[in-house]
């Protein structure tokens, strides 16, 4: 789930509100992913579950709201070919994301009261005082839901239940995105503003553009019927390398790459 923090600089200076990703661990309570962004879009969310998943394991169930970020067409897609189901929490039932509330309600007394805010120069600064409290207080405080226990006691003596991922498994692959595009008259087609060249065998045709969505810049794999096309070039360089950039800027931004 999201909670909503304070205003943080950007890499310009700029402060903007940050906003908290949590992904909880239901049975042990350990919080498997947490990280501030600027941006609470669906991509952070894949971003998380990725992170999840090759840190921790196979994922048994996600458990989710009916939030914009966890309703998403490619999300869904995705979790889908992995074999985990998707579950939204029922409309009007604050009582089913209790334990997540709970959390939300130790960060804020426990690391957002005491912060001095004014000395956060930015959201890593942010991310990385949150990941030490994390693991020097959170994880290691007793539990009143665990009997008693820390999160990180009940996630060590749960560990022999973690299924790791099958070594085959390309998660690169499964978390690329698909969009669908028709190729104009001159062979090119436009995705997020910027224009791409084709060959000519794809003109008219509806195509599928796969791509990696954290990656800078970006590879468009181009597929009709099932028969790969090879990759669409950039008609106009420089105003790709402009928006890369600020792509590029944006990405390491949120996710820290």
């Amino acid at each position: 789930d999201l909670m909503y923090a304070f205003d943080v600089p950007d890499e310009k200076g700029k402060r903007r509100r940050s906003v908290l990703l949590v992904i909880l661990d239901d049975a042990t309570r350990r919080v498997v992913y947490g990280a501030f962004a600027f941006r609470e879009g669906s991509l952070a969310f894949e971003y998380g579950l990725r992170h999840v998943l090759l840190s921790h394991g196979r994922i048994g169930k996600v458990f989710v709201d009916n939030g914009p970020i966890f309703v998403s067409s490619e999300t869904a897609r995705i979790l889908s070919i992995l074999g985990i189901p998707l579950v939204h929490s029922r409309v009007g039932v604050p009582s089913s994301r209790g334990k997540i509330e709970r959390i939300f309600r130790t960060i804020r007394d426990g690391f957002l009261r005491p912060l001095d805010k004014e000395s956060v120069r930015s959201l890593a600064d942010l991310n990385a005082r949150f990941q030490t409290w994390l693991e020097t207080e959170y994880h290691r405080s007793p539990h009143r839901g665990l009997g008693g226990k820390t999160p990180l006691e009940a996630w060590l003596e749960k560990a022999h239940h973690i299924i790791h991922l099958d070594p085959t498994v390309d998660l690169d692959e499964i978390f690329k995105h698909e969009v669908r595009r028709r190729v104009y008259a001159d062979c090119t087609f436009t995705l997020d503003g910027v224009l791409y060249e084709v060959p000519v065998v794809l003109k008219g045709k509806n195509i599928k553009v796969r791509f990696n969505p954290f990656q800078v810049p970006r590879t468009l794999e181009l597929v009709y019927e099932n028969r790969n096309y090879g990759q669409a070039r950039v008609v106009d360089a420089y105003a790709n390398t402009r928006r890369s950039d600020e792509h590029k800027s944006e990405l390491q931004s949120q996710f820290h790459l």
